[in-house]
């Protein structure tokens, strides 16, 4: 993946100095201020969590998360980006029984070249790029054009990455501003990659 990361990221550069003089509305510098103690919980409660998920136990890493939090954490527990949280939920439903289902149908989807990764960009705009990963894993697809295809499908619609809802939220820019900007750069890279490609395999 390197060598198209730097090639996205040659191709960003320019795309970023012509754009960069037009205005749009955002919330600024932005200041963090980091809570140490809870920090160290945090990262504590992930670790188990990841434990107690291999173990099956889930649901008990869940309550125990919201207990703890709520006792040392309150201050982020009731600060919680709960809409947030619920679009996480929303996205991240069963993709992968939906893909099986999809494949039993009887439709037939592309599984490697560009069509794959076009097809994956595309997905990666209704649903989100992860996503749109767990639902085409189950084909079997050739690597390479699949994740081409989700990273390039992180760019375009404000969905197509939720760390695309969450910067936006955080520097406080709003959908149709972040749209202006990403959309364009998400057919640049697009129609490159897919000339390189071309080229490559040609």
């Amino acid at each position: 993946m390197a060598p198209f990361v730097v090639f996205w990221l040659v191709l960003l550069l320019p795309y970023v100095l012509i754009v960069k003089k037009r205005p749009f509305d955002a919330r600024g510098e932005l200041t963090m201020h980091v809570d140490k103690p809870l920090l160290v919980v945090s990262v504590g409660l992930l670790a188990l969590n990841v434990l107690l998920a291999e173990l099956h136990l889930q649901y008990a890493g869940l309550a125990l998360t919201l207990l703890i939090l709520f006792l040392f954490g309150r201050r982020a527990f009731f600060n919680f980006d709960w809409a947030l949280i619920l679009t996480f939920a929303l996205i991240f439903v069963d993709f992968r029984e939906l893909s099986i289902l999809l494949s039993e149908s009887g439709l037939s989807f592309p599984r490697r070249g560009i069509e794959l990764m076009l097809l994956s960009a595309g997905i990666s705009q209704v649903i989100s790029n992860v996503p749109a990963t767990v639902l085409l894993l189950p084909l079997e697809p050739e690597w390479l054009s699949l994740a081409l295809g989700v990273n390039l499908g992180g760019n375009g619609v404000i969905v197509g990455s939720l760390a695309n809802l969450i910067a936006a939220r955080i520097a406080g820019v709003s959908i149709r501003d972040f749209q202006k900007y990403s959309l364009p750069y998400f057919l640049l890279s697009t129609v490159a990659t897919v000339l390189v490609l071309s080229f490559l395999r040609s």
